[in-house]
């Protein structure tokens, strides 16, 4: 049996790291100029700074999120995105609203706000750029703007959020792993 105890933790991790749930998010759901902070915390996310306006992100007009009080006139930075759980896989399709000689930043943070990965915001006249982070156990992510009072918009946010029963399964295994080694010891 000792044998298997390796092979069976490699296949209880790699199931582990396979099973996760994708979330998407498209901004659709909400008016112009409606202030978004716990709107999508159902779905593990919340934001400050943030608010709906309806512009041409992703080469369609389409609602977005902007980093605004207002839908635009009151500019905030920076735009945070927080997660309930500690995610991977973070991407969304970033929108510099026409500015070209800046660049912005953003910021991927662990629960203990240690920063995990920095990405330069793309700036190449009009957006719709992907930015993904590789980091994983993001919990959250600061998005500032080239220069103070700049807009930018973010659209279809997406995050991979572990399974509970994923992990839940991982932890049986390693203390069945445990409870066999401690068997043969004795």
């Amino acid at each position: 049996m000792n044998k298997f105890s390796p092979l069976l933790l490699a296949v209880v991790l790699q199931t582990g790291v396979a099973q996760a749930a994708t979330v998407t998010i498209d901004f659709e759901a909400y008016a112009d100029y409606t202030l978004i902070t716990t709107q999508y915390s159902p779905l593990g996310v919340t934001f400050a700074n943030a608010s709906i306006s309806q512009y041409h992100c992703c080469g369609t007009p389409s609602q977005s999120l902007v980093n605004s009080s207002d839908g635009g006139n009151n500019r905030l930075s920076p735009l945070i995105i927080s997660f309930a759980s500690p995610v991977f896989d973070v991407s969304y399709i970033y929108d510099n609203y026409g500015f070209s000689g800046g660049t912005g930043f953003a910021s991927a943070f662990d629960s203990s706000h240690t920063l995990l990965q920095t990405i330069a915001s793309p700036d190449n006249g009009y957006g719709n750029d992907l930015v993904s982070f590789s980091a994983s156990g993001i919990s959250s992510i600061e998005i500032t703007n080239p220069f103070d009072g700049w807009l930018f918009a973010i659209d279809d946010l997406k995050f991979s959020v572990p399974e509970p029963g994923s992990l839940a399964l991982l932890g049986l295994a390693l203390v069945g792993i445990a409870g066999s080694r401690k068997r043969k010891a004795a």
